[in-house]
């Protein structure tokens, strides 16, 4: 399959995957630091038989928001 042909079969699902990598993002970010840290611990518990696939699917994502906006927040008090 030429490259032409392939990227833009997925380009409309990669748009899906950025939209909703923002709007974790932007959710993430309005939240306080010890909600943050009670959702990090909520992605420890998924697993492929305990909820729907989509939970599962989406909780590594979720946790790498999170860790990344406490990151965040650690590296802008260090500069206050």
């Amino acid at each position: 399959m030429r490259r032409e042909t392939w990227k833009k079969q997925l380009e409309p699902y990669a748009e899906f995957y950025r939209t909703a990598v923002i709007e974790i993002q932007d959710a993430v970010a309005e939240l306080n630091d010890a909600d943050l840290e009670a959702l990090a611990h909520a992605c420890t518990y998924p697993t492929t038989s305990n909820c729907a696939s989509a939970t599962f699917r989406v909780t590594p994502l979720v946790l790498r928001e999170v860790r990344t906006e406490q990151y965040k927040r650690k590296e802008n008090k260090v500069k206050a």
